[in-house]
């Protein structure tokens, strides 16, 4: 380095393409791993990234790595219902003489995938003669059997067991009379 101002400003001058070469080279190419590292999520103020200075499509699912974002790093309210569609439910078409329990108040006998893949059942059914009591479509079967505790008549044990074909049965622990008075589907859910 030179010994004066005087020189050390010619030797600015001298190498200023030199010193412009490198600062371009950093602004334009950041090594990837570095930037990770420098700043992370505590650096941030809070409230300092917000929707209005975000570009549109900036963050995108392509662009999150996997697992990085889980139910534990969103705030609670974050989210609102507001923003979460409402599950559309689709009637069962009944099979083998069973009916809809939907005295009482009880719903309609309906399935519904939300957002995340997962097949809700609601309401609750009753009459059948064999244990099979409705049929999913096939882009929602599951690969293999799935079992999935509820209950029957009298609070007694049962199960709604699908199978790869996507009929849905009404198991029970006791007696097939059990889940003949009263099998409910609320509450059942599986993820594909």
């Amino acid at each position: 380095m030179p010994d004066s101002p005087h020189r050390f400003i010619a030797h600015l001058g001298r190498q200023k393409m030199t010193y412009a070469v490198v600062a371009l080279a950093l602004y334009i190419s950041p090594v990837p791993a570095m930037a990770a590292e420098l700043v992370g999520t505590a650096d941030l103020e809070n409230g300092a990234v917000t929707t209005p200075k975000l570009a549109t499509d900036s963050v995108t699912s392509t662009k999150i790595v996997d697992d990085t974002i889980t139910r534990s790093d969103i705030r609670d309210g974050a989210i609102t219902g507001t923003e979460i569609p409402d599950l559309e439910w689709h009637n069962f078409n009944l099979l083998n003489e069973w009916v809809s329990a939907n005295g009482a108040g009880l719903r309609t006998p309906a399935w519904a995938i939300d957002a995340e893949g997962t097949l809700h059942l609601r309401g609750a059914i009753k009459d059948g003669d064999t244990t099979s009591f409705a049929r999913i479509p096939a882009a929602h079967r599951p690969s293999t059997t799935v079992y999935v505790t509820t209950s029957l008549a009298g609070a007694e044990p049962g199960q709604i067991v699908i199978d790869p074909t996507g009929y849905l049965q009404a198991d029970y622990a006791d007696t097939f009379q059990d889940a003949i008075d009263f099998t409910t589907l609320d509450g059942v859910s599986w993820t594909k």
